[in-house]
């Protein structure tokens, strides 16, 4: 399974457990997190803003603080601006990478009957790269 869809799961129960609110699929928003913060996934708290009456940050710290206590996946959060940041375990990571490597269909899409074209580059052998020739293949 995949790791968002996993903690798509965990977040939808931390908010029916903490604020008993039925999460909808619009308004969990999971991203990578950016570089700059600690973490791997963001969860956008901002959709539960209206419905909970109450402030982005006291929302995140209280789910950060269930995930963190009820989920072994979670090993950490930080909340930064109604964000909130989840790091996960490394045993979610061999997980999710153990899967991929057992399964002999990862990656490959269902035909969906249209056709879809590949194209290579094939500079000229006999003569030097350019910046033209890369601009061309990029």
């Amino acid at each position: 399974m995949d790791i968002v869809h996993i903690l798509q799961s965990r977040i939808t129960e931390a908010v029916k457990t903490c604020f008993e609110y039925d999460l909808s699929a619009s308004q969990l928003i999971i991203n990578p997190t950016k570089k700059e913060f600690d973490g791997e996934y963001t969860f956008v708290v901002f959709p539960l803003v209206k419905a909970l009456r109450q402030k982005p940050q006291d929302i995140a710290d209280a789910l950060g603080k269930h995930l963190l206590d009820s989920v072994e996946e979670v090993t950490g959060y930080n909340v930064i601006q109604g964000f909130l940041n989840l790091s996960v375990s490394n045993a979610l990571w061999l997980n999710a990478l153990s899967y991929v490597n057992s399964s002999d269909k990862y990656g490959v899409a269902e035909s969906n009957g249209k056709k879809i074209l590949i194209e290579y580059s094939s500079p000229n052998t006999n003569k030097p790269l350019h910046l033209g020739h890369i601009r061309n293949i990029l």
